[in-house]
């Protein structure tokens, strides 16, 4: 008979083979991922060539370069000097750096020895005599000017600018001298003719100016040729010429009549004839509504002055503001209204 103490000690220890069969595996296995934990993270192995290569620029000459103190004023001197098209940049750019440091002068210092150094680059120049402009040195600008249209001698603006300085400064010389010139390269030009009629005009000389209105009344006649005839047979004492000459004028261009009228009134007064000056413009009134107030200021001023009946004239203003709407207009006439009531009485009137 088996005893119970041994049953017992039989059964536990199966219960233990057993246990240790089941662990067995995942211990090895546990061991084995372990092992491979530790080769992953372990750093990995660089392998260096038996010998490295030399360098490309092996064995070649240390590089020298040459530091030297360079001024900006002797680098922008050699640029200046060695590079034409680079030296015009650097003009424009250091005249703008002038001017942006409200320098004018000295911006006009450079171009003007950019100039006096031969150059010739045209929106250098005309920069200068904007300059010299904007200072109100028209006479520097004109030379300028005149340098340019050396370069380019029928640039239409540059002597368009010439003609304008040269009348600022009443140098009608010069001014005749480049519409004469012009008018040799364009010859039918009426515009560049008509200011020519106007200089011989202004120096009296009254043959030139004949000759060249002529011609341009031959080439396309204008309203303002007929005033510029009348003058001219006016200067030489042809009043009824000159008037002959605006008359014709007014048949020529009847729109222009408002411009002609208070002419021919005019020259009747040079010849002592008011009433016909008078009889002229109250014919103008009726034709001219639209020119209403400067006619009946002429009227008036007749009155006042050459016929001495300067209550009628007062009375033709006062009559005239009533007939007026615009408040400008209405202004003009009190202005002139108060002028007249402040004119003495011409001597030896009734």
């Amino acid at each position: 008979m088996v005893s119970i103490w041994r049953i017992f000690f039989m059964e536990r220890l199966i219960i233990m083979l057993t246990f240790s069969v089941l662990i067995a595996p995942a211990g090895f296995f546990g061991l084995a991922m372990a092992a491979e934990t530790a080769v992953s993270t372990a750093p990995a192995q660089v392998t260096l060539p038996a010998s490295t290569p030399p360098p490309v620029n092996a064995g070649l000459p240390k590089v020298e370069i040459k530091i030297e103190k360079l001024e900006l004023a002797a680098a922008v001197k050699e640029i200046a000097q060695s590079d034409a098209a680079s030296a015009l940049d650097l003009y424009r750019t250091i005249g703008d750096l002038y001017i942006r440091a409200q320098k004018p002068e000295k911006a006009i210092s450079l171009l003007e020895t950019y100039r006096g150094q031969g150059g010739d680059n045209q929106g250098i120049l005309l920069h200068l005599a904007s300059l010299y402009m904007q200072k109100n040195a028209l006479g520097q600008a004109a030379e300028v000017y005149e340098s340019v249209l050396k370069l380019s001698p029928a640039n239409p603006q540059t002597i368009s600018m010439l003609l304008i300085l040269y009348n600022q400064q009443g140098d009608l010389v010069k001014k005749a001298a480049l519409l004469e010139t012009n008018s040799k390269a364009a010859p039918n030009n009426t515009e560049i003719l008509g200011e020519l009629v106007d200089i011989y005009l202004a120096q009296n000389e009254r043959v030139k100016a004949a000759a060249v209105l002529k011609k341009a009344m031959g080439i396309a006649p204008k309203a303002e040729h007929y005033l510029k005839l009348a003058e001219l047979k006016g200067r030489d004492g042809g009043i009824d010429e000159a008037v002959a000459a605006l008359q014709e004028g007014i048949k020529k261009f009847p729109a222009r009549e408002a411009d002609f009228v208070p002419r021919i009134s005019e020259y009747y007064l040079r010849a002592g004839q008011p009433d016909k000056a008078l009889a002229v413009l109250e014919a103008a009134v009726k034709n001219l509504p639209e020119s209403l107030v400067p006619l009946t200021f002429a009227i008036s001023d007749i009155l006042a002055m050459n016929k001495g009946e300067k209550d009628k004239a007062v009375a033709m203003l006062k009559d005239l503001m009533g007939k007026v709407s615009d408040p400008a207009q209405k202004n003009l006439v009190d202005e002139r209204l108060k002028f007249l009531i402040g004119i003495p009485v011409p001597a030896g009137t009734p």
